[in-house]
């Protein structure tokens, strides 16, 4: 989405100024490749953190063990973690320091940016489509799904017999009423597969809960770690900012479940509308749902 283009106009307020000799007071580690960034230049050390900021994904998880990794071989005692803007990389960064032996670990302020540097004018704001997942036909992964469309294959194929009884809802002529033309179709794999503690969901909620349901959930948390999404990481990324709109086009489980052992769940499990909450609601997203 970004490109160094977009580097040169975010730095062009410092590009001219006699700053050239200043350096950091502490080391600042990279969230990309765990290196210390370079020190000798401010212009370069500036542009390496824009950069990352703008074009590197980043490596919570390595920059976690990075900081703890400095923390064993220091020869401090005790240390202060301190966050710029709402964020609660901080809480998983102390939670980390803490096992370090013999290392002392508190909670510092947390630095909030000016509010105007976060206003960005709407005809200059970028979109982009950074995690994405979804069940095919024969694909499983979007990998396989673009190999399937690389190959050019035609995956229609009869109706696998969990799904009805072909017989008895096929009609080729057209004259039985409630019956489809034709045998075939294109059909996922395993609709439903879904591990219900994983989503904190109990087996009986489970049961009842229409599969596009279960697979909105599923694949909505494989897009998030797909993009790397950090909670609460950056003004953008606040859980209360998150909207979740999900389109649904049939309901196919709910029309055929109607009058079958209806339960607790069948009305959350079922229903449209429950699709985009459910995914707000475990994620703890506070935006609109629709």
């Amino acid at each position: 989405m970004y490109n160094t283009a977009d580097i040169d106009e975010v730095l062009q307020p410092v590009a001219d100024a006699n700053i050239k000799s200043v350096q950091p007071l502490i080391a600042v580690v990279s969230g990309a490749s765990r290196d210390s960034l370079p020190e000798d230049n401010f212009h370069q050390f500036m542009r390496k953190i824009v950069h990352e900021i703008l074009i590197e994904p980043l490596s919570f998880e390595g920059l976690l063990a990075e900081i703890v990794a400095r923390g064993e071989n220091s020869d401090k005692k005790a240390c202060r973690v301190s966050s710029v803007g709402p964020s609660n990389a901080a809480n998983s960064i102390v939670s980390a320091l803490k096992t370090v032996k013999s290392f002392e670990v508190k909670a510092g302020k947390q630095f909030r940016p000016l509010e105007a540097s976060l206003n960005v004018p709407g005809n200059t704001t970028k979109f982009a489509i950074v995690g994405m997942a979804g069940r095919f036909p024969s694909a499983d992964t979007l990998e396989s799904f673009w190999s399937v469309l690389e190959q050019g294959l035609d995956l229609h194929r009869p109706i696998p017999p969990d799904r009805w009884d072909v017989d008895a809802h096929t009609d080729p002529t057209g004259k039985k009423k409630n019956t489809g033309h034709t045998p075939y179709g294109c059909f996922i794999e395993e609709p439903g597969l879904f591990d219900p503690k994983f989503f904190n969901m109990s087996p009986r909620e489970a049961y009842q809960t229409d599969p596009m349901q279960r697979l909105a959930m599923t694949t909505a948390y494989e897009a998030l770690e797909m993009s790397g999404h950090v909670p609460n990481r950056t003004p953008s990324s606040m859980s209360a900012r998150v909207g979740t709109f999900y389109g649904q086009t049939s309901d196919d489980w709910r029309q055929v479940n109607a009058a079958e052992k209806i339960d607790t769940y069948y009305i959350p499990g079922t229903i449209r509308a429950f699709a985009s909450g459910r995914i707000n609601y475990h994620f703890k997203f506070g935006g609109p749902s629709t």
